[in-house]
């Protein structure tokens, strides 16, 4: 396939994983769930260079029909820097990386969409994505399976695998967590309108400044500070609809859910200023329709959050 303009048609995919625990997200669930996209991307031509740094190469897996390249993780404490060397390398050779961590599961094609949205563009591609209960997921789901879009919006947002920091981010909840970021109105049955102001950059396209940048920074702000930058540069776009691309993030209970705060119905906005650069976007998620449940977007039916 002719490359277009500067841009290699290559992508890079990066997961780094270290103990137990994460290790078994990513081998029984991240990776799995994104063969299909892997081979979908390879099959349009695109070169895909997929790299997983670890702490045990004992228990690294083998795929049919998937090259993944596994990489020691000598220090944990220093993971940064693995990361950081992929994150260069993309950068030199023009390509574009996805950093996907061992405790994400993507939807089916979300990747594959994800990429296409940026090929042969200076930009990255954000999903707005929830979290939901790790140890319950796993309890309940087989590993080595792919997951519909739409299945992972019901499960996050309806079931028993909500995770407190979802749960409680309705705006129609006086009492309520929607200061941390994430905004959810109820459209009607299994439809769901979200501000979501923290974003995870998903397909990025690295300038060398970028590279810079994140150099000198924590990793936290891959997803604040980088925002930011990618944001005012005009080279950031958030997907708007979950059918396009949707993930979810498998998470401790008490992860990144702190207290309650009231006096916060209809709110939706992020408690720092700064992370308010997405907050005049609304993004769709869209559940399952299922039978005589069925109701149309906008039906005006409004259900309590908890």
């Amino acid at each position: 396939m002719p490359k277009q303009g500067p841009y290699a048609d290559k992508l890079f995919i990066h997961h780094l994983a270290f103990n137990e625990l994460y290790r078994r997200m990513l081998f029984n669930y991240c990776i799995p769930a994104l063969i299909d996209d892997y081979k979908r991307l390879v099959a349009a031509g695109v070169e895909v260079e997929w790299i997983v740094h670890t702490d045990s190469m004992v228990e690294k897996r083998e795929y049919p029909g998937v090259n993944i390249q596994y990489a020691l993780i000598k220090d944990t404490g220093a993971w940064y820097l693995n990361t950081m060397s992929v994150i260069r390398e993309s950068q030199r050779q023009n390509a574009y990386i996805a950093m996907i961590a061992p405790d994400n599961i993507f939807g089916r094609s979300s990747l594959y969409n994800a990429y296409m949205l940026a090929r042969h563009k200076d930009t990255t591609i954000a999903i707005a994505h929830p979290r939901v209960l790790a140890e319950e997921f796993m309890k309940k789901y087989a590993p080595g399976r792919t997951y519909g879009n739409r299945e992972l919006v019901t499960l996050s947002v309806e079931g028993k695998i909500r995770h407190p920091a979802l749960q409680y981010a309705f705006d129609d909840l006086d009492e309520s967590f929607t200061n941390q970021g994430i905004s959810i109105r109820r459209m009607g049955n299994h439809v769901y309108g979200v501000v979501h102001t923290l974003p995870s950059g998903i397909v990025f396209h690295f300038s060398s400044d970028d590279v810079a940048f994140l150099s000198g920074t924590s990793w936290g702000e891959i997803d604040r500070g980088l925002n930011i930058k990618l944001f005012g540069e005009k080279r950031i776009k958030l997907v708007g609809c979950s059918d396009v691309c949707f993930f979810i993030e498998l998470t401790r209970p008490t992860h990144n859910f702190s207290h309650l705060y009231p006096n916060l119905r209809n709110n939706d906005k992020h408690e720092d200023p700064r992370q308010n650069i997405f907050n005049n976007m609304i993004v769709f998620w869209m559940g399952e329709q299922r039978g005589k449940d069925k109701a149309a977007l906008g039906s005006g039916t409004q259900e309590p959050g908890r």
